[in-house]
């Protein structure tokens, strides 16, 4: 009786995948070779959330120009890194973003989120009430300045009467927000998990007879390459000078102390991670992916090519996880 008549299967609704991409300085090239892996996997990504450097990569990302950045990072020089950073005088902080723009506009010439392919959420932090700020509309370079303002190095986003900063204070790896888009299927990227137990770089050893005779800088900087460190300790020389006699007291101890980067960078990934550990208790996300990135300093976004592999190779060991949450 029923023989002819043609038997429809229910059409099942379509997962729809989210990424929140971690912030992490100079590691934040990983995220290149993540959204490439899921890229060349088939995989799209319905949103995308980001803090910090993960900001900047999610708005290129949706804005459809991950190649264009991916050849950039991948190339970068340090002469690059320079070009791309603006000093100014250490009151609200070393760097300003002011060139972002100019990053930013290589590879798009989308300047609004209304713009963007994919929805995008960035995450900043409001200094005056410790906040976190969310922005998803208006000017793209703008929330990306102000969720890479880091504390201390960068000066703040003024924004209205908010005075923005780092999204990682409160939030590195926005899983909540990215599920709250709608996200059925959350990837988070993760970007500070070993950081902690990486060593700091070892100095030369110096005379006691030299110590009394240099300035600290003279002393502690000389041997470190990093041509954005010994631009920045410039800028110190003529306070360092007024404390000298108490920094000259650092020669007695028989530890071998980290430069003030380092120690800042350091500290903020150290805060970082135990705040992300504690989201991800409350908001659990589905995969999350590790590079493994340790070695990378805070400014060594010239290494770009070995962290979009590093995150290539991570996301490709989550592959067969990642498409069996999607079959299901």
């Amino acid at each position: 009786m029923f023989k002819n008549i043609p038997f429809y299967k229910k059409k099942t609704k379509r997962k729809k995948m989210g990424v929140a991409l971690g912030s992490g300085s100079s590691r934040g090239w990983a995220h290149i070779g993540v959204l490439d892996a899921l890229d060349k996997n088939g995989i799209k990504v319905d949103y995308i959330t980001g803090t910090s450097i993960g900001s900047f990569v999610g708005a290129i990302y949706a804005a459809g120009e991950l190649k264009s950045l991916k050849n950039f990072a991948s190339k970068m020089k340090w002469k690059d890194v320079l070009n791309n950073l603006d000093f100014t005088f250490p009151r609200y902080g070393f760097l300003t973003l002011d060139k972002v723009s100019n990053m930013f506009n290589m590879h798009t010439n989308i300047k609004q989120f209304s713009e963007l392919n994919i929805p995008l959420k960035v995450v900043a932090t409001n200094l005056l009430t410790g906040e976190q700020v969310i922005i998803d509309s208006g000017n793209i370079v703008d929330a990306v300045s102000a969720s890479s303002s880091v504390p201390g190095i960068v000066v703040p986003y003024v924004r209205n009467k908010e005075i923005l900063v780092d999204g990682g204070l409160v939030n590195p790896v926005p899983v909540d927000i990215v599920k709250d888009m709608g996200a059925d299927i959350v990837i988070a990227i993760d970007l500070s998990k070993d950081t902690i137990n990486h060593k700091f770089k070892k100095q030369k050893k110096q005379s006691k007879e030299n110590i009394d005779q240099k300035l600290y800088s003279e002393i502690y900087f000389k041997n470190i390459e990093n041509p954005i460190v010994q631009k920045l300790t410039k800028h110190l020389t003529k306070a360092e000078k007024i404390v000298f006699e108490k920094v000259g007291s650092w020669k007695k101890t028989k530890i071998e102390l980290p430069n003030i980067f380092e120690t800042f960078s350091t500290s903020i990934d150290i805060m970082e991670t135990q705040i992300a550990k504690a989201n991800f208790q409350i908001s659990k996300p589905d995969v999350i992916i590790r590079p493994k990135l340790a070695n990378l300093n805070f400014f060594d976004f010239n290494l770009g090519k070995k962290a979009i592999d590093e995150g290539y190779k991570r996301t490709m060991e989550k592959m067969e996880e990642i498409k069996s949450l999607i079959d299901q």
